[in-house]
């Protein structure tokens, strides 16, 4: 059985984003989830930790499609000159996660798997707060009427193998976190 995904978006000028985790796989100072660590870890630029999907919908007259069908999977945490540590750890998880078979479980599930456009180098890694692992595309007969339906599918066939190179990072998340 899978957690329950919770779900937070925003909206900019072009598009609408919408993150999409489980609560035990966002972590940030004052507890778990993926809207609190948004509104506060993110967006202060410490003390959080996150493996999650995103998804960009266009808005208005810049309609594409294609954004639309591309779920990242992504693992977030403070750049390394904040709080090396967290970083250290997230290179760890994507290195698991990249030299795992999450490759042929995307494609046993029906979709296609892009990291083309992927920045996963040590550098970037310790630079940046996002790190894009790879693109999930999907038919335009897969994406659902939300990107939170469209989220939730795509969750339920890879995140088996997610939590599984997941898990072993899981307890030093909650010492860490106390949660």
């Amino acid at each position: 059985m899978l957690d329950r995904l919770e779900f937070y978006g925003n909206d900019a000028k072009f598009n609408k984003t919408v993150f999409g985790a489980p609560a035990d796989w966002v972590r940030w100072k004052g507890g778990v989830g993926v809207c609190a660590a948004y509104l506060r870890g993110y967006n202060d630029g410490r003390d959080f930790f996150a493996v999650l999907w995103q998804i960009n919908t266009p808005r208005g007259d810049t309609q594409d499609p294609v954004l639309s069908r591309r779920v990242r999977l992504q693992v977030e945490s403070p750049s390394y000159d904040v709080d090396s540590s967290l970083n250290d750890l997230k290179q760890e998880v994507i290195n698991a996660l990249l030299t795992s078979d999450l490759r042929g479980v995307v494609s046993e599930s029906g979709f296609r798997y892009d990291d083309a456009r992927t920045r996963t180098s040590d550098a970037q890694v310790k630079k940046n707060r996002t790190t894009t692992l790879f693109t999930v595309v999907l038919d335009s007969n897969q994406v659902k009427p939300t990107s939170e339906h469209t989220i939730s599918v795509v969750h339920s066939l890879i995140a088996p193998s997610v939590n599984a190179l997941f898990q072993p990072f899981s307890n030093r998340l909650k010492a860490r976190f106390r949660r």
